[in-house]
């Protein structure tokens, strides 16, 4: 993980505190975008929620790493999740409320365009891109 840390350090590391401004989860970081825990990957990992118009969009970040496996199979695990069980339970938290809130999903590793919708699909997940 050092090279990790050490990325972090390089991006962030000269940047100082009036330009990085400290949040937690379940903050309204702007109208309509909220910030939400999804643990379990990284510590302190949080997805985003975007709503505007009755409509509403959730960026799912990392909660799935190849979303043809992840998705479909959310109580698997990959050795990246630094906490497995917790990244599973989170897996489920996510998807059920995308579903719940008819939310449109989508996230760094998710094929092109790389937004969609997620549906239930046996005893996973099914993510179906929009083009």
């Amino acid at each position: 993980m050092q090279g990790a840390f050490q990325t972090v350090r390089r991006v962030f590391g000269g940047l100082g505190p009036d330009r990085l401004v400290p949040f937690q989860p379940g903050a309204e970081l702007a109208p309509g975008i909220r910030a939400e825990a999804a643990f379990g990957h990284t510590p302190g990992m949080c997805v985003f929620t975007l709503r505007s118009e009755g409509q509403g969009f959730m960026y799912v970040a990392d909660t799935s790493n190849i979303p043809a496996l992840f998705v479909r199979n959310p109580e698997w695990s990959v050795m990246f999740d630094m906490d497995a069980e917790m990244a599973r339970q989170t897996r489920r938290r996510i998807y059920d409320q995308i579903i719940r809130d008819k939310l449109m999903a989508g996230g760094f590793h998710f094929p092109f365009p790389a937004f969609g919708t997620i549906e239930a699909a046996g005893s996973g997940y099914r993510f179906q891109p929009l083009a």
